[in-house]
């Protein structure tokens, strides 16, 4: 059961994100703020889970997210009724990703630090902003922590199913948002720890059945995203054998667990070669010629891809746009630090982010030789 404070602290969080709900009300047209439009021009055409949206800056898991939660709430499919419904999804999913974090810290450090975590997300300004929006950032946010619980549970637990759970969580995270590229790497870390003492083999089948899982779902959220919308089967089955031989190696011995090894890495080695020739890695190279006479026919949507293009040409700088030139000669570190303590996670949280790390640091370098 939750306490009172942590109850009030949630209170708390709650509220903030309630102030100012309707900052529009009045307004004649359908809504000033120029994403929530695009996003409900789109929210609009797309509507089947399985319908091509016309439109990547974004994935198809926040279309069909708002249009659920518009039908829950019996606002239909008008423009004025998807953008409200929007909201009220950014500010659950606000709320839904608080509470991931609260679990998370509880499990590793504790209640006390579990109540400090919420109350200094609770003042988040980024988080309080787009609470109150049908942007995408919100939503998010909540698969983002989804998939940093299950990685803390297949971390502690080592389990097939925490793996299976942070594949689905990711691939779900890449559906909302292709910067969810970069939980790869808690992924990664959390299989090496949940297969200490196992071997990397052990590491090798989790991170296996893991993409198995994650491609899946990926395709299944955001179908559009592959070319026609043909789901990429042959890396789902191939990553799954590998899994499998993989587990059945830890029950035989001798001859026969090197045979299943040289299965499992010949089939390990076909998926690699799958993955490189999907992302067009080495598209010259006879492995990747391999790979795509694997993938029968599966490739990535070349709209999909300037899609995504264009909102990595903003944020490295590539793209010469009036709302990205503010960022011109600033200064590196420093700059997007203050942007941090004044927009982004806000002072206390930042300051305790950065006070955490460095004392983690110096923990880990004491410690390191045992």
């Amino acid at each position: 059961m939750l306490r009172r404070r942590t109850l009030l602290l949630f209170l708390l969080a709650l509220v903030l994100r309630l102030l100012l709900q309707g900052w529009d009300f009045g307004v004649t047209s359908s809504t000033s703020h120029p994403d929530e439009r695009q996003v409900g021009f789109v929210t609009e055409k797309a509507e089947g889970w399985f319908a091509d949206p016309g439109f990547y800056a974004y994935g198809s898991l926040h279309f069909h997210a708002i249009r659920l939660t518009a039908t829950a709430l019996g606002l239909g499919d008008e423009l004025r009724g998807i953008i409200v419904s929007g909201r009220g999804l950014s500010l659950l999913a606000s709320m839904v990703a608080i509470f991931l974090g609260w679990l998370i810290a509880n499990r590793a450090w504790g209640r006390r630090t579990a109540d400090l975590f919420v109350f200094l997300a609770a003042w988040v300004p980024l988080d309080l902003q787009q609470s109150h929006f049908t942007t995408v950032e919100a939503h998010h946010s909540v698969w983002v922590m989804a998939a940093l619980a299950a990685c803390f549970w297949l971390a502690v637990s080592g389990r097939s199913t925490a793996a299976a759970a942070s594949g689905a969580a990711i691939g779900a995270s890449l559906a909302v948002k292709v910067a969810s590229l970069a939980l790869g790497l808690p992924l990664v870390v959390a299989a090496l720890l949940a297969a200490r003492g196992r071997g990397v083999l052990a590491a090798v089948r989790l991170l296996a059945l893991a993409g198995a899982v994650g491609v899946g779902g990926f395709w299944f959220c955001q179908p559009w995203a592959f070319a026609g919308g043909i789901p990429p089967i042959s890396i789902i089955v191939t990553s799954l054998a590998a899994a499998v031989l993989l587990g059945v190696s830890n029950r035989v011995s001798g001859g026969q667990r090197a045979a299943v090894l040289s299965g499992a890495g010949l089939v390990a080695v076909i998926t690699h070669a799958q993955l490189l020739a999907l992302t067009g890695i080495g598209s010259e190279s006879f492995v990747a010629r391999l790979g795509s006479v694997a993938l029968g026919g599966t490739a990535l949507n070349p709209s999909y891809l300037e899609g995504v293009g264009n909102e990595v040409a903003m944020v490295v700088g590539a793209a010469d746009v009036a709302y990205v030139r503010v960022y011109t000669h600033t200064l590196p570190v420093l700059y997007p630090l203050r942007e941090l303590a004044i927009w982004g996670w806000g002072a206390t949280l930042l300051l305790a982010i950065l006070a955490g790390s460095i004392a983690a640091a110096l923990w880990l370098a004491r410690r390191w030789r045992r």
